[in-house]
């Protein structure tokens, strides 16, 4: 719950910057606070499947650089497929975080939405299911 209020402070803080930015120096009438609110909670639900993943591996491993290197990892695979269209791009949960930041237009990609949910419902079933029959103690 640490992590996830965390990652919301820091996506609210991000978008109270754009939208000061929005309504300070773009013309007026350009910006609008539904697509701002739209697009901010698009980018909140894109990074929860690999925030749980995360947090699954880490719960799961002592050692702090195999979840670091699965992070890099990740990482790197999500700038691999960046540009890609392909639909099973969306199994990857770093793939998620990259995707709206490469849409051209604001439309709200809800195949994207549909799949981290998707999986941040899964890690989460499967991170209560490690905590109750897999403990990881010295």
């Amino acid at each position: 719950m640490l992590v996830l209020t965390g990652y919301f402070c820091c996506v609210v803080v991000e978008f109270t910057a754009l939208a000061l930015i929005g309504l300070r120096i773009l013309p007026a009438g350009s910006f609008s606070f539904p697509e701002l609110f739209r697009f901010s909670a698009v980018c909140f639900i894109g990074g929860l499947p690999s925030l749980t993943l995360m947090l699954l591996v880490s719960s799961q491993l002592k050692n702090m650089w195999v979840t670091l290197g699965i992070g890099i990892a990740g990482f790197f695979s999500m700038m691999a497929m960046g540009g890609g269209n392909n639909t099973l791009f969306y199994l990857n949960p770093f793939y998620l975080i990259l995707q709206p930041a490469l849409r051209r237009t604001l439309i709200t990609d809800w195949v994207g939405v549909a799949f981290a949910v998707a999986e941040t419902v899964i890690f989460t079933i499967l991170g209560v299911l490690f905590s109750r029959y897999c403990h990881n103690e010295s």
